[in-house]
C-alpha cells in the first residue's frame, strides 16, 4: 500500500465560545459520558445479531477516545453531536475491544475527542482532518492505531499493523480472532465540527 499522509488539526473546546443549544448538548454528551466506557473482557465471543458489531483499535499510551456519528458528503465529514458519541473507551493492552453501533446507511463514524491525562478535551474542529471509518453490522472490525507523541504540540500518528492487531486477538480474545475484517480509517476534511481556533495539536494518517 502506498504512504497516505494527510494532517488533522484538532483543537480545544470552550463552552463559552459555542451557541447555547451547541452548549447544552455537549454537555450532555459529557454527562452521559463522564467516565470511559469498558471494554470487553478478556475470552469474550461476540453473537452476531446485526444489531452490534465490535471495534477493535489500537491507542498507545492508553488515553481515552471519543468516536461520534456523522455525514460525509463531497466538502467533507460533518459531526452529528445530537445523537451522542458511540465509543467512550481507554485501552487495555495496547487496544480499544468494545462493542459499537453498526454505522447506519449514509452515516461514517469519525474521531471527534481524545482526552490525554491532564489535557481535558481535545476536539475536532470545522476545517480540520479527522480520522473516519465505517462498521458493517454484526462485525469485528479493526480500524487501526492511534499512537499520541508530545513535542510542545501533540502528535496523533494514525497507522495500520493487522497483523499485530489479530495476534492480539489470538491471544486475549481467541474466540472472535478468526472473524477479524480489515476497516482501514481514511482522512477526511471536517466541514462541520465541534469548535473553532487555534491548533494544539496535530494527527498525522500514515
Amino acid at each position: 500500500m502506498p504512504e497516505e499522509k494527510a494532517f488533522v488539526p484538532i483543537l480545544k473546546r470552550r463552552l463559552m465560545n459555542i451557541p447555547k443549544q451547541m452548549a447544552l448538548l455537549l454537555l450532555a454528551s459529557l454527562a452521559a459520558g463522564c467516565g470511559a466506557w469498558p471494554n470487553l473482557p478478556a475470552g469474550a465471543n461476540f453473537v452476531e445479531n446485526g444489531e452490534k458489531s465490535v471495534i477493535v483499535m489500537g491507542v498507545s499510551p492508553a488515553i481515552r477516545v471519543q468516536v461520534f456519528p456523522g455525514v460525509m458528503n463531497s466538502e467533507g465529514w460533518g459531526l452529528n453531536l445530537s445523537d451522542g458519541g458511540v465509543l467512550n473507551n481507554t485501552p487495555e493492552g495496547g487496544y480499544i475491544v468494545a462493542p459499537i453501533k453498526p454505522s447506519k446507511s449514509g452515516e461514517t463514524y469519525g474521531v471527534n475527542r481524545i482526552l490525554p491525562p491532564g489535557e481535558g478535551i481535545l476536539s475536532v474542529c470545522t476545517g480540520g482532518t479527522t480520522a473516519v471509518f465505517e462498521i458493517p453490522p454484526g462485525s469485528i472490525v479493526y480500524v487501526g492505531d492511534l499512537n499520541l507523541v508530545s513535542e510542545g504540540k501533540y502528535r496523533i500518528q494514525i497507522g495500520y499493523d493487522f497483523e499485530k492487531a489479530a495476534a492480539f486477538m489470538r491471544a486475549k480474545y481467541p474466540a472472535m480472532a478468526a472473524r477479524l475484517v480489515e476497516g482501514r480509517a481514511r482522512a477526511a476534511k471536517v466541514r462541520h465540527g465541534e469548535c473553532g481556533g487555534s491548533s494544539v495539536f496535530v494527527v498525522v494518517v500514515i
